[in-house]
């Protein structure tokens, strides 16, 4: 069994290029949040952002969380998530990302060369504003 799974994890190397190391972050504020999006963008592995349980809404800015990357590696977002991370409440309501009514929840932008997956779960997103290109995303 244990080469079988060897074997398994050199495969994965050999498709996708690099190792499948993820950095994971634990975050409880939208300071946190903020911060862990942005190390996310250049820290060369694949990334999963936990959140709390709360309301996540910046106070200025045109967009309250950005993310913008041209790295071909994966970001999970996901919401619910109890103190510490420990475990996560499967309700989207738990977890709330609001752009206060005066601007855009969240940016994902993504470079012309980035082959990553992208996957958001597990929370609300309201209280967009924009001029234009929709109000949430």
């Amino acid at each position: 069994m244990k080469t079988c799974r060897y074997a398994n994890a050199l495969w994965l190397l050999v498709l996708f290029g690099h190792p499948v190391d993820a950095a994971v972050f634990c975050v409880g504020t939208s300071a946190q949040l903020t911060s862990a999006l942005s190390t996310a963008e250049d820290n060369g592995q694949s990334d999963e952002i936990r959140i709390q349980s709360g309301l996540y809404a910046a106070s200025s800015g045109l967009t309250a969380f950005v993310y913008s990357s041209g790295e071909s590696f994966s970001l999970t977002i996901r919401g619910g998530y109890t103190a510490s991370c420990a475990s996560q409440i499967p309700r989207p309501t738990e977890t709330i990302l609001s752009g206060s009514g005066a601007r855009r929840v969240i940016s994902m932008g993504i470079g012309n060369t980035a082959i990553g997956l992208l996957s958001i779960s597990n929370l609300t997103i309201r209280d967009g504003a924009t001029a234009s290109n929709g109000a949430g995303l």
